[in-house]
Protein backbone atom coordinates (compact mmCIF):
# COMPACT_ATOMS: atom_id res chain seq x y z
CA UNK A 1 0.00 0.00 0.00
CA UNK A 2 2.92 2.59 0.71
CA UNK A 3 4.88 0.83 -2.16
CA UNK A 4 1.93 2.09 -4.20
CA UNK A 5 1.52 5.97 -2.73
CA UNK A 6 5.18 6.55 -3.24
CA UNK A 7 5.24 5.48 -7.01
CA UNK A 8 1.73 6.79 -8.09
CA UNK A 9 3.76 10.24 -8.45
CA UNK A 10 6.28 8.67 -10.65
CA UNK A 11 3.61 6.93 -12.77
CA UNK A 12 1.88 9.98 -13.29
CA UNK A 13 5.35 11.28 -14.61
CA UNK A 14 6.05 8.37 -17.04
CA UNK A 15 2.58 8.69 -18.51
CA UNK A 16 2.94 12.67 -18.99
CA UNK A 17 6.08 11.99 -20.52
CA UNK A 18 4.72 9.69 -22.95
CA UNK A 19 1.80 11.89 -23.90
CA UNK A 20 4.45 13.99 -25.06
CA UNK A 21 6.21 12.29 -27.20
CA UNK A 22 3.74 10.11 -28.89
CA UNK A 23 1.09 11.37 -31.20
CA UNK A 24 -1.06 8.08 -30.17
CA UNK A 25 -2.04 7.37 -26.31
CA UNK A 26 -4.09 4.47 -24.57
CA UNK A 27 -4.12 6.96 -21.66
CA UNK A 28 -7.14 9.24 -21.33
CA UNK A 29 -7.37 12.70 -20.64
CA UNK A 30 -10.10 14.89 -18.90
CA UNK A 31 -13.33 15.39 -21.68
CA UNK A 32 -13.10 19.11 -21.89
CA UNK A 33 -15.88 18.82 -24.38
CA UNK A 34 -18.17 17.53 -21.98
CA UNK A 35 -20.29 18.82 -18.95
CA UNK A 36 -21.86 16.98 -16.01
CA UNK A 37 -25.15 18.61 -14.81
CA UNK A 38 -25.12 18.13 -10.60
CA UNK A 39 -28.98 17.75 -11.24
CA UNK A 40 -29.96 15.00 -13.21
CA UNK A 41 -25.64 13.72 -12.93
CA UNK A 42 -26.12 13.88 -17.32
CA UNK A 43 -22.98 14.61 -19.36
CA UNK A 44 -23.99 17.30 -21.69
CA UNK A 45 -21.46 18.84 -24.56
CA UNK A 46 -20.10 21.84 -23.71
CA UNK A 47 -21.69 24.23 -26.33
CA UNK A 48 -20.35 27.82 -26.72
CA UNK A 49 -22.23 29.93 -28.68
CA UNK A 50 -21.66 33.84 -29.00
CA UNK A 51 -23.46 36.59 -27.32
CA UNK A 52 -26.21 38.71 -29.05
CA UNK A 53 -26.59 41.85 -29.36
CA UNK A 54 -28.59 42.74 -32.17
CA UNK A 55 -32.41 43.91 -31.49
CA UNK A 56 -35.12 41.31 -32.26
CA UNK A 57 -35.98 41.38 -35.79
CA UNK A 58 -40.10 42.82 -36.16
CA UNK A 59 -43.14 40.80 -37.34
CA UNK A 60 -43.15 42.49 -40.77
CA UNK A 61 -39.38 41.55 -41.10
CA UNK A 62 -39.45 37.76 -40.37
CA UNK A 63 -42.45 37.73 -42.50
CA UNK A 64 -40.53 38.98 -45.66
CA UNK A 65 -37.48 36.05 -44.67
CA UNK A 66 -39.68 33.48 -44.28
CA UNK A 67 -41.52 32.41 -47.33
CA UNK A 68 -44.89 31.46 -47.67
CA UNK A 69 -45.07 27.62 -49.14
CA UNK A 70 -46.80 24.68 -48.70
CA UNK A 71 -43.84 22.62 -48.53
CA UNK A 72 -42.79 19.41 -46.26
CA UNK A 73 -40.05 20.54 -44.08
CA UNK A 74 -40.65 23.61 -41.41
CA UNK A 75 -39.28 27.18 -43.09
CA UNK A 76 -38.02 27.06 -39.69
CA UNK A 77 -35.31 24.78 -40.05
CA UNK A 78 -32.84 26.66 -42.00
CA UNK A 79 -33.21 30.23 -40.16
CA UNK A 80 -30.10 32.16 -38.60
CA UNK A 81 -30.72 31.85 -34.82
CA UNK A 82 -31.24 35.14 -34.74
CA UNK A 83 -34.26 34.76 -36.95
CA UNK A 84 -35.65 32.25 -34.67
CA UNK A 85 -34.96 34.07 -31.99
CA UNK A 86 -37.01 36.82 -33.09
CA UNK A 87 -40.33 34.71 -33.76
CA UNK A 88 -40.26 32.72 -30.51
CA UNK A 89 -39.35 36.48 -28.48
CA UNK A 90 -42.95 37.35 -30.24
CA UNK A 91 -44.13 34.33 -29.56
CA UNK A 92 -43.60 34.90 -25.36
CA UNK A 93 -40.74 32.23 -25.81
CA UNK A 94 -43.14 29.31 -26.62
CA UNK A 95 -41.48 26.53 -28.67
CA UNK A 96 -42.11 23.13 -29.91
CA UNK A 97 -38.74 20.93 -29.57
CA UNK A 98 -38.34 17.76 -32.33
CA UNK A 99 -36.60 15.53 -30.19
CA UNK A 100 -34.65 12.04 -31.70
CA UNK A 101 -32.84 9.25 -29.94
CA UNK A 102 -29.15 8.92 -30.58
CA UNK A 103 -27.00 5.84 -30.66
CA UNK A 104 -24.52 7.70 -28.22
CA UNK A 105 -26.83 7.63 -25.53
CA UNK A 106 -28.14 4.00 -25.48
CA UNK A 107 -26.03 2.21 -22.82
CA UNK A 108 -27.38 5.60 -20.49
CA UNK A 109 -30.72 5.06 -21.78
CA UNK A 110 -30.90 1.32 -21.23
CA UNK A 111 -29.01 1.87 -17.49
CA UNK A 112 -31.76 4.43 -16.76
CA UNK A 113 -34.59 1.61 -18.05
CA UNK A 114 -36.01 4.03 -20.59
CA UNK A 115 -36.60 3.12 -24.33
CA UNK A 116 -34.03 5.90 -26.38
CA UNK A 117 -36.67 8.41 -27.39
CA UNK A 118 -37.88 8.70 -23.51
CA UNK A 119 -34.49 9.46 -22.56
CA UNK A 120 -33.72 11.41 -25.55
CA UNK A 121 -36.59 13.37 -24.39
CA UNK A 122 -35.30 13.47 -20.61
CA UNK A 123 -32.19 14.44 -21.85
CA UNK A 124 -33.17 17.40 -23.58
CA UNK A 125 -35.24 18.43 -20.56
CA UNK A 126 -32.36 18.00 -18.47
CA UNK A 127 -30.35 20.36 -20.54
CA UNK A 128 -32.52 22.92 -21.10
CA UNK A 129 -32.84 23.33 -16.91
CA UNK A 130 -29.19 23.14 -16.88
CA UNK A 131 -28.09 25.91 -19.06
CA UNK A 132 -31.16 27.90 -18.06
CA UNK A 133 -29.69 30.93 -16.59
CA UNK A 134 -32.46 31.80 -13.71
CA UNK A 135 -32.47 28.76 -12.69
CA UNK A 136 -35.94 28.34 -11.82
CA UNK A 137 -37.98 24.80 -13.19
CA UNK A 138 -39.40 24.82 -16.93
CA UNK A 139 -42.57 23.50 -17.33
CA UNK A 140 -43.05 20.76 -19.97
CA UNK A 141 -45.47 19.15 -21.53
CA UNK A 142 -44.96 15.84 -24.01
CA UNK A 143 -46.56 12.55 -24.94
CA UNK A 144 -44.90 8.88 -24.25
CA UNK A 145 -44.00 7.47 -27.33
CA UNK A 146 -44.02 10.95 -29.25
CA UNK A 147 -41.26 12.55 -30.70
CA UNK A 148 -41.67 16.01 -29.41
CA UNK A 149 -42.16 18.30 -26.08
CA UNK A 150 -43.34 21.98 -25.85
CA UNK A 151 -41.30 24.28 -23.47
CA UNK A 152 -40.48 27.93 -23.19
CA UNK A 153 -37.30 29.06 -23.83
CA UNK A 154 -36.35 32.39 -22.10
CA UNK A 155 -33.18 33.29 -23.67
CA UNK A 156 -31.20 33.84 -27.13
CA UNK A 157 -28.40 31.51 -25.45
CA UNK A 158 -31.08 28.56 -24.30
CA UNK A 159 -32.16 28.71 -27.91
CA UNK A 160 -28.90 28.88 -29.88
CA UNK A 161 -27.37 25.86 -27.41
CA UNK A 162 -30.07 24.20 -27.59
CA UNK A 163 -29.85 23.80 -31.86
CA UNK A 164 -26.73 22.34 -31.51
CA UNK A 165 -27.81 19.65 -28.66
CA UNK A 166 -27.55 16.15 -30.53
CA UNK A 167 -31.37 15.32 -29.51
CA UNK A 168 -32.81 18.15 -30.85
CA UNK A 169 -34.17 17.70 -34.85
CA UNK A 170 -35.93 21.15 -34.58
CA UNK A 171 -37.30 23.83 -32.89
CA UNK A 172 -40.24 25.79 -34.01
CA UNK A 173 -42.01 29.05 -32.69
CA UNK A 174 -45.00 28.62 -31.01
CA UNK A 175 -47.47 31.71 -30.56
CA UNK A 176 -46.36 33.44 -33.57
CA UNK A 177 -47.42 32.84 -37.42
CA UNK A 178 -47.23 34.42 -40.48
CA UNK A 179 -49.18 36.96 -42.34
CA UNK A 180 -50.05 34.67 -45.10
CA UNK A 181 -51.47 32.42 -42.94
CA UNK A 182 -53.81 35.35 -41.77
CA UNK A 183 -54.37 36.48 -45.20
CA UNK A 184 -55.47 32.76 -46.42
CA UNK A 185 -57.73 32.21 -43.37
CA UNK A 186 -59.58 35.59 -44.12
CA UNK A 187 -60.31 34.58 -47.94
CA UNK A 188 -60.90 30.93 -46.89
CA UNK A 189 -64.03 32.60 -44.31
CA UNK A 190 -64.74 34.70 -47.09
CA UNK A 191 -65.66 32.71 -49.96
CA UNK A 192 -68.53 30.79 -48.30
CA UNK A 193 -66.46 27.18 -48.46
CA UNK A 194 -65.06 27.11 -44.74
CA UNK A 195 -67.67 27.78 -41.82
CA UNK A 196 -71.06 28.99 -43.57
CA UNK A 197 -74.78 27.43 -43.42
CA UNK A 198 -76.79 27.26 -46.79
CA UNK A 199 -79.62 25.83 -45.31
CA UNK A 200 -81.47 25.85 -48.53
CA UNK A 201 -79.33 25.95 -51.04
CA UNK A 202 -79.49 21.91 -52.02
CA UNK A 203 -83.46 21.15 -51.76
CA UNK A 204 -84.18 21.76 -55.01
CA UNK A 205 -84.79 18.17 -57.03
CA UNK A 206 -82.24 18.68 -59.95
CA UNK A 207 -79.47 18.30 -56.97
CA UNK A 208 -80.12 14.36 -55.91
CA UNK A 209 -81.57 11.63 -56.61
CA UNK A 210 -84.09 10.01 -54.25
CA UNK A 211 -84.03 5.99 -54.56
CA UNK A 212 -87.36 4.04 -55.19
CA UNK A 213 -89.04 3.12 -52.21
CA UNK A 214 -86.77 5.60 -49.79
CA UNK A 215 -86.65 8.98 -48.21
CA UNK A 216 -82.96 10.05 -48.27
CA UNK A 217 -81.16 12.21 -50.81
CA UNK A 218 -78.13 11.03 -52.85
CA UNK A 219 -75.77 13.89 -54.33
CA UNK A 220 -75.83 13.59 -58.14
CA UNK A 221 -71.87 13.64 -57.55
CA UNK A 222 -72.03 9.78 -55.97
CA UNK A 223 -73.02 8.86 -59.39
CA UNK A 224 -70.09 9.99 -61.31
CA UNK A 225 -68.27 8.02 -58.87
CA UNK A 226 -70.28 4.92 -59.24
CA UNK A 227 -70.49 5.01 -55.72
CA UNK A 228 -74.39 3.91 -55.10
CA UNK A 229 -73.77 0.48 -57.79
CA UNK A 230 -70.24 0.01 -54.76
CA UNK A 231 -73.30 -0.72 -51.97
CA UNK A 232 -74.28 -3.78 -53.41
CA UNK A 233 -70.64 -4.55 -52.37
CA UNK A 234 -69.99 -2.57 -49.44
CA UNK A 235 -71.19 0.39 -47.26
CA UNK A 236 -68.66 1.00 -45.41
CA UNK A 237 -69.50 -1.30 -42.34
CA UNK A 238 -66.99 -2.05 -39.77
CA UNK A 239 -64.89 0.65 -40.51
CA UNK A 240 -63.94 3.99 -38.56
CA UNK A 241 -63.33 7.21 -39.98
CA UNK A 242 -61.94 9.71 -38.07
CA UNK A 243 -61.88 13.34 -38.78
CA UNK A 244 -59.91 16.09 -37.48
CA UNK A 245 -61.86 19.49 -37.83
CA UNK A 246 -64.60 21.76 -36.26
CA UNK A 247 -66.84 19.16 -34.73
CA UNK A 248 -70.11 17.89 -35.28
CA UNK A 249 -73.27 19.83 -35.16
CA UNK A 250 -74.93 19.34 -31.63
CA UNK A 251 -78.22 18.95 -33.11
CA UNK A 252 -77.73 17.11 -35.87
CA UNK A 253 -79.02 14.03 -35.42
CA UNK A 254 -77.63 12.29 -38.50
CA UNK A 255 -74.21 12.21 -36.78
CA UNK A 256 -75.87 11.46 -33.37
CA UNK A 257 -79.43 9.94 -32.52
CA UNK A 258 -79.92 8.91 -35.60
CA UNK A 259 -76.48 7.76 -36.66
CA UNK A 260 -77.61 4.20 -37.38
CA UNK A 261 -78.17 0.81 -34.97
CA UNK A 262 -75.19 -0.76 -33.73
CA UNK A 263 -72.68 2.19 -35.06
CA UNK A 264 -70.29 4.07 -33.74
CA UNK A 265 -69.75 7.92 -33.03
CA UNK A 266 -67.85 9.17 -31.23
CA UNK A 267 -66.99 12.85 -30.97
CA UNK A 268 -63.77 13.70 -29.01
CA UNK A 269 -61.76 17.70 -28.41
CA UNK A 270 -58.42 18.75 -27.77
CA UNK A 271 -57.74 21.25 -24.68
CA UNK A 272 -57.08 23.80 -27.04
CA UNK A 273 -60.05 23.35 -28.89
CA UNK A 274 -61.64 24.73 -25.71
CA UNK A 275 -62.37 28.41 -27.06
CA UNK A 276 -63.97 30.49 -24.04
CA UNK A 277 -67.62 29.64 -23.72
CA UNK A 278 -67.78 26.95 -26.36
CA UNK A 279 -65.99 24.16 -24.50
CA UNK A 280 -67.73 21.23 -26.45
CA UNK A 281 -66.59 19.30 -29.21
CA UNK A 282 -69.31 20.79 -30.75
CA UNK A 283 -69.25 22.77 -34.67
CA UNK A 284 -69.86 26.32 -34.59
CA UNK A 285 -68.63 26.12 -38.09
CA UNK A 286 -70.74 23.97 -40.25
CA UNK A 287 -67.22 22.55 -41.79
CA UNK A 288 -66.62 19.60 -39.90
CA UNK A 289 -70.38 18.48 -39.95
CA UNK A 290 -70.86 18.74 -43.34
CA UNK A 291 -67.30 16.54 -43.66
CA UNK A 292 -68.73 14.07 -41.41
CA UNK A 293 -71.65 14.15 -43.49
CA UNK A 294 -70.58 13.53 -46.30
CA UNK A 295 -68.29 10.28 -45.72
CA UNK A 296 -70.88 9.09 -42.71
CA UNK A 297 -74.46 10.47 -43.31
CA UNK A 298 -76.65 7.48 -42.77
CA UNK A 299 -79.56 6.40 -44.60
CA UNK A 300 -82.83 7.90 -43.77
CA UNK A 301 -86.52 8.47 -43.42
CA UNK A 302 -86.93 12.36 -43.41
CA UNK A 303 -85.26 13.44 -46.48
CA UNK A 304 -81.59 14.00 -45.20
CA UNK A 305 -78.55 13.25 -47.59
CA UNK A 306 -76.72 10.14 -47.14
CA UNK A 307 -73.15 9.62 -46.84
CA UNK A 308 -70.61 7.64 -48.89
CA UNK A 309 -69.98 5.06 -46.98
CA UNK A 310 -73.07 5.08 -44.84
CA UNK A 311 -72.65 2.06 -42.67
CA UNK A 312 -69.13 3.37 -41.37
CA UNK A 313 -68.13 4.38 -37.75
CA UNK A 314 -67.10 8.07 -37.10
CA UNK A 315 -64.53 9.47 -34.80
CA UNK A 316 -64.72 13.08 -34.85
CA UNK A 317 -62.39 15.55 -33.38
CA UNK A 318 -62.22 19.07 -33.00
CA UNK A 319 -59.57 21.49 -32.99
CA UNK A 320 -60.77 24.77 -34.26
CA UNK A 321 -63.97 26.90 -34.87
CA UNK A 322 -62.29 27.35 -38.23
CA UNK A 323 -60.72 25.58 -41.24
CA UNK A 324 -57.15 27.33 -41.43
CA UNK A 325 -55.12 25.79 -38.65
CA UNK A 326 -53.40 29.60 -37.21
CA UNK A 327 -52.42 29.93 -33.76
CA UNK A 328 -50.30 27.87 -31.56
CA UNK A 329 -53.88 26.47 -29.77
CA UNK A 330 -54.84 25.17 -33.36
CA UNK A 331 -51.48 23.51 -34.40
CA UNK A 332 -51.01 21.58 -30.70
CA UNK A 333 -54.69 20.67 -31.26
CA UNK A 334 -54.10 19.28 -34.67
CA UNK A 335 -51.33 17.13 -33.57
CA UNK A 336 -52.78 16.15 -30.30
CA UNK A 337 -56.14 15.33 -32.15
CA UNK A 338 -53.90 13.60 -35.06
CA UNK A 339 -51.90 11.26 -32.42
CA UNK A 340 -55.69 10.40 -30.61
CA UNK A 341 -57.06 8.94 -33.58
CA UNK A 342 -53.70 7.06 -34.35
CA UNK A 343 -53.70 5.74 -30.91
CA UNK A 344 -57.45 4.47 -31.85
CA UNK A 345 -57.16 1.18 -33.44
CA UNK A 346 -60.84 1.07 -34.95
CA UNK A 347 -59.32 4.25 -36.86
CA UNK A 348 -58.63 3.24 -40.30
CA UNK A 349 -59.12 6.10 -42.47
CA UNK A 350 -58.10 10.12 -41.33
CA UNK A 351 -60.26 12.91 -42.98
CA UNK A 352 -58.51 16.29 -42.92
CA UNK A 353 -59.89 18.89 -44.49
CA UNK A 354 -58.16 21.69 -42.94
CA UNK A 355 -55.17 23.41 -43.20
CA UNK A 356 -52.51 26.02 -43.70
CA UNK A 357 -50.07 27.80 -46.14
CA UNK A 358 -46.54 26.81 -44.12
CA UNK A 359 -45.70 23.57 -43.22
CA UNK A 360 -44.88 22.79 -39.73
CA UNK A 361 -42.39 19.93 -38.22
CA UNK A 362 -44.66 18.97 -35.20
CA UNK A 363 -47.30 18.68 -37.59
CA UNK A 364 -45.39 16.64 -39.72
CA UNK A 365 -44.18 13.97 -36.72
CA UNK A 366 -48.14 13.63 -35.90
CA UNK A 367 -48.47 12.38 -39.51
CA UNK A 368 -45.71 10.33 -39.54
CA UNK A 369 -46.26 8.80 -36.18
CA UNK A 370 -50.45 8.14 -37.89
CA UNK A 371 -48.35 6.87 -41.08
CA UNK A 372 -46.68 4.34 -38.96
CA UNK A 373 -49.88 2.91 -37.24
CA UNK A 374 -51.25 1.70 -40.33
CA UNK A 375 -53.62 5.03 -41.19
CA UNK A 376 -54.42 6.55 -43.94
CA UNK A 377 -54.65 10.01 -44.05
CA UNK A 378 -56.53 11.83 -46.94
CA UNK A 379 -56.42 16.04 -47.14
CA UNK A 380 -58.16 18.28 -49.04
CA UNK A 381 -55.35 19.84 -51.87
CA UNK A 382 -56.12 23.69 -51.23
CA UNK A 383 -59.13 25.95 -52.23
CA UNK A 384 -58.36 29.36 -51.74
CA UNK A 385 -57.19 31.23 -54.64
CA UNK A 386 -55.75 27.77 -56.37
CA UNK A 387 -52.63 27.12 -53.91
CA UNK A 388 -51.92 24.26 -51.87
CA UNK A 389 -52.32 23.89 -48.58
CA UNK A 390 -49.79 21.88 -45.59
CA UNK A 391 -50.47 18.71 -45.06
CA UNK A 392 -51.88 18.09 -48.55
CA UNK A 393 -48.43 18.51 -49.91
CA UNK A 394 -46.84 16.18 -47.36
CA UNK A 395 -45.61 13.06 -49.54
CA UNK A 396 -47.30 10.79 -46.72
CA UNK A 397 -50.97 12.13 -47.09
CA UNK A 398 -53.45 11.57 -49.73
CA UNK A 399 -54.21 14.76 -51.28
CA UNK A 400 -57.79 15.42 -53.35
CA UNK A 401 -58.73 18.46 -55.23
CA UNK A 402 -62.56 19.26 -56.73
CA UNK A 403 -63.01 19.41 -60.48
CA UNK A 404 -66.10 20.24 -62.91
CA UNK A 405 -68.20 17.17 -64.30
CA UNK A 406 -68.08 17.43 -68.03
CA UNK A 407 -69.19 14.50 -69.78
CA UNK A 408 -69.89 15.71 -72.93
CA UNK A 409 -66.51 16.43 -73.29
CA UNK A 410 -64.87 14.70 -71.10
CA UNK A 411 -66.68 11.61 -70.57
CA UNK A 412 -62.95 9.59 -69.47
CA UNK A 413 -62.34 12.28 -67.05
CA UNK A 414 -58.57 12.64 -68.29
CA UNK A 415 -59.11 16.38 -69.60
CA UNK A 416 -60.26 17.73 -66.36
CA UNK A 417 -61.18 21.43 -65.44
CA UNK A 418 -60.09 22.85 -61.64
CA UNK A 419 -62.98 24.30 -59.56
CA UNK A 420 -62.87 28.09 -60.14
CA UNK A 421 -65.56 30.16 -59.33
CA UNK A 422 -67.78 31.36 -56.44
CA UNK A 423 -64.10 32.39 -54.53
CA UNK A 424 -63.16 29.01 -54.36
CA UNK A 425 -60.29 27.92 -56.71
CA UNK A 426 -59.60 24.20 -56.00
CA UNK A 427 -55.61 23.48 -56.16
CA UNK A 428 -53.85 21.85 -58.57
CA UNK A 429 -50.46 20.29 -59.23
CA UNK A 430 -47.87 17.42 -58.60
CA UNK A 431 -49.23 17.34 -54.93
CA UNK A 432 -52.74 16.12 -55.80
CA UNK A 433 -53.30 12.48 -55.94
CA UNK A 434 -57.08 11.99 -56.89
CA UNK A 435 -60.00 14.62 -58.00
CA UNK A 436 -63.88 14.28 -57.28
CA UNK A 437 -66.39 15.78 -59.05
CA UNK A 438 -68.04 18.83 -57.65
CA UNK A 439 -69.57 21.09 -59.58
CA UNK A 440 -71.90 20.45 -62.95
CA UNK A 441 -70.66 22.10 -66.13
CA UNK A 442 -74.17 22.27 -67.57
CA UNK A 443 -76.12 24.25 -64.90
CA UNK A 444 -73.21 25.30 -62.04
CA UNK A 445 -74.27 22.68 -59.67
CA UNK A 446 -72.53 21.85 -56.76
CA UNK A 447 -72.57 18.71 -54.66
CA UNK A 448 -74.27 18.04 -51.39
CA UNK A 449 -73.02 18.57 -48.09
CA UNK A 450 -75.00 18.31 -44.63
CA UNK A 451 -76.09 20.98 -42.77
CA UNK A 452 -74.95 21.74 -39.11
CA UNK A 453 -78.12 22.12 -37.78
CA UNK A 454 -80.84 20.26 -39.24
CA UNK A 455 -81.88 17.52 -42.09
CA UNK A 456 -81.31 20.34 -45.30
CA UNK A 457 -78.84 20.22 -47.40
CA UNK A 458 -75.94 22.76 -48.43
CA UNK A 459 -72.93 23.25 -50.95
CA UNK A 460 -70.49 21.25 -51.07
CA UNK A 461 -67.55 22.92 -53.48
CA UNK A 462 -64.23 22.93 -52.46
CA UNK A 463 -61.30 20.47 -52.16
CA UNK A 464 -62.59 19.77 -48.79
CA UNK A 465 -65.35 17.95 -50.07
CA UNK A 466 -62.94 16.37 -52.51
CA UNK A 467 -60.95 14.96 -49.60
CA UNK A 468 -64.46 13.87 -47.62
CA UNK A 469 -65.17 11.79 -50.84
CA UNK A 470 -62.01 10.09 -51.42
CA UNK A 471 -62.18 9.23 -47.05
CA UNK A 472 -65.40 7.76 -48.30
CA UNK A 473 -64.35 5.32 -50.92
CA UNK A 474 -61.67 4.43 -48.96
CA UNK A 475 -63.92 3.10 -46.29
CA UNK A 476 -66.24 1.31 -48.87
CA UNK A 477 -62.47 -0.25 -50.13
CA UNK A 478 -61.66 -1.56 -46.68
CA UNK A 479 -65.02 -3.01 -45.67
CA UNK A 480 -65.01 -4.72 -48.85
CA UNK A 481 -61.77 -6.49 -47.49
CA UNK A 482 -60.71 -5.83 -43.83
CA UNK A 483 -57.66 -7.76 -44.26
CA UNK A 484 -55.73 -5.25 -47.03
CA UNK A 485 -53.31 -2.67 -45.77
CA UNK A 486 -53.25 0.65 -46.20
CA UNK A 487 -50.69 0.12 -49.26
CA UNK A 488 -52.96 -2.10 -51.13
CA UNK A 489 -56.30 0.17 -50.30
CA UNK A 490 -54.54 3.17 -52.18
CA UNK A 491 -53.01 0.74 -54.78
CA UNK A 492 -56.70 -0.29 -55.68
CA UNK A 493 -57.96 3.80 -55.84
CA UNK A 494 -54.90 4.34 -58.08
CA UNK A 495 -56.26 1.61 -60.31
CA UNK A 496 -59.49 2.87 -60.17
CA UNK A 497 -58.52 5.98 -61.35
CA UNK A 498 -59.55 7.27 -64.65
CA UNK A 499 -55.67 8.41 -65.72
CA UNK A 500 -54.97 4.57 -65.03
CA UNK A 501 -57.98 3.40 -66.67
CA UNK A 502 -57.86 5.81 -69.59
CA UNK A 503 -54.57 7.14 -69.92
CA UNK A 504 -50.84 6.52 -68.88
CA UNK A 505 -51.74 8.23 -65.24
CA UNK A 506 -50.97 9.13 -63.43
CA UNK A 507 -51.46 13.33 -64.34
CA UNK A 508 -49.56 16.19 -63.30
CA UNK A 509 -52.43 17.81 -61.78
CA UNK A 510 -54.62 15.59 -61.14
CA UNK A 511 -52.92 12.69 -59.98
CA UNK A 512 -54.98 9.28 -60.35
CA UNK A 513 -58.10 11.15 -61.86
CA UNK A 514 -61.92 9.99 -61.10
CA UNK A 515 -62.03 7.08 -58.79
CA UNK A 516 -64.58 4.18 -59.99
CA UNK A 517 -66.15 3.74 -56.60
CA UNK A 518 -67.75 0.05 -58.03
CA UNK A 519 -64.78 -0.91 -59.58
CA UNK A 520 -62.36 -0.56 -56.84
CA UNK A 521 -64.69 -2.50 -54.45
CA UNK A 522 -65.26 -5.34 -56.40
CA UNK A 523 -61.12 -5.63 -56.79
CA UNK A 524 -60.46 -4.85 -53.31
CA UNK A 525 -63.34 -8.38 -52.61
CA UNK A 526 -61.45 -10.23 -55.25
CA UNK A 527 -57.79 -8.57 -53.81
Amino acid sequence: MNLTIKTHPLLLLLGTLILWSCNDSMIAEPDHNMVVDPVSKMSFPNILVEENSKEALSIREINRIIPALATEESPWRNVSDHTLWSAVLAGDGAVTIGIEAVESLAAEAAVAGMDELTYAKEYTKAYLNYINDDKSSISFESYDGFPMIWATITDYGMLAKLRQLPTVRYIEPDGFDLEANEMINGRQASSGSGCADDENYANQADRYTIPAGTNYKVSWHLYTHNIPAAWSYAEGEDIMIGVVDTGIGENQNQLRANFGSGRTVKLSRTTEALFKKNRHPYDDCGHGTSMSGQMTAPRNSIGAMVGIAPRADLHSVKIANGVIIETTKERKAFVKAVKKLADDPDVRVINISVGRLNGRDDMKDALDYADSKGKLIVCAAGSVLGLKIFPASYSKTIAATGVVYDPQSDPNGINLEVINSDGVHNAKGDHVDFAVYLKRKSDGDYALGLNRTNANSKKALGSSAASATVSGIAALIWSANPDLTKAQVVNIMRNSGSYKRFSSGPSNNYGYGIIDAEQAVIAAANY
